[in-house]
C-alpha cells in the first residue's frame, strides 16, 4: 500500500500551513520520486483546503515532530495522523 493511497484529501481539507507541511512530509515517504511528486502535486491542487482550527494546528505541529518515514514503513500510521484513534 502506498502513502498516496492511505493519505486522503479529507486530512488535507482540514488543515493549513502546519498540516500542509505534514502532508508533504508524508508524501516524501513515497517509494519513488514520481510517487512523491504526484502526491505533493495533489496537495498543491487541492482546492478544498479550509482554515484550520487552533486544535488542528496544534495537532499538526505535534505530528510533524512524531511522523517519520521509518514509522510509516513499520505501519505506525497513528504517528502521522493517518489512523483513527
Amino acid at each position: 500500500m502506498t502513502i498516496a493511497v492511505i493519505f486522503g484529501s479529507a486530512w488535507i481539507s482540514a488543515c493549513g500551513d502546519a498540516c500542509e507541511a505534514l502532508a508533504k512530509e508524508i508524501c516524501r515517504c513515497g517509494r519513488t520520486q514520481n510517487e512523491q511528486d504526484a502526491c505533493i502535486q495533489r496537495i498543491n491542487n487541492d482546492t478544498s483546503v479550509g482554515t484550520p482550527t487552533d486544535a488542528q494546528k496544534a495537532e499538526c505541529e505535534r505530528l510533524l515532530d512524531a511522523c517519520t518515514c521509518d514509522k510509516l514503513g513499520q505501519g505506525d500510521l497513528a504517528a502521522c495522523g493517518l489512523a483513527n484513534q
